[in-house]
């Protein structure tokens, strides 16, 4: 099957990535963006997730070691609430910055 002219087996098929010139299977974007939303929820117990937009830098490899962070950029106190802004990024071993994101929660107050 092909979609915009890229075979979805670069997602699934070793031997086809690796003849497209990859070291193997390619992580589709979505996953790593989902592996951004855990990882948010995960260090913002009571907030919501309103927004969360990635950027994808370089290709993922299946079974590359990955290394997420990222840090507040930004709080805001309203009068409903508080706002964050923080800045994510996945890394592969050796520092490569694969995807970079932002998130935008919310937490209304109690």
């Amino acid at each position: 099957m092909r979609t915009t002219g890229v075979r979805e087996s670069i997602f699934a098929d070793d031997s086809y990535a690796r003849s497209l010139g990859f070291r193997g299977i390619v992580v589709p974007g979505p996953m790593l963006t989902a592996y951004l939303e855990q990882f948010v929820r995960q260090h913002t117990s009571g907030w919501r997730l309103e927004r969360l937009s990635t950027t994808f830098r370089i290709p993922t490899i299946a079974g590359c070691a990955l290394c997420l962070h990222g840090a507040v950029t930004e709080h805001h106190e309203m009068a409903d609430g508080e706002h964050l802004v923080c800045d994510l990024v996945i890394e592969h071993v050796g520092g490569e910055r694969a995807v970079t994101g932002t998130a935008r929660l919310f937490r209304g107050r109690a």
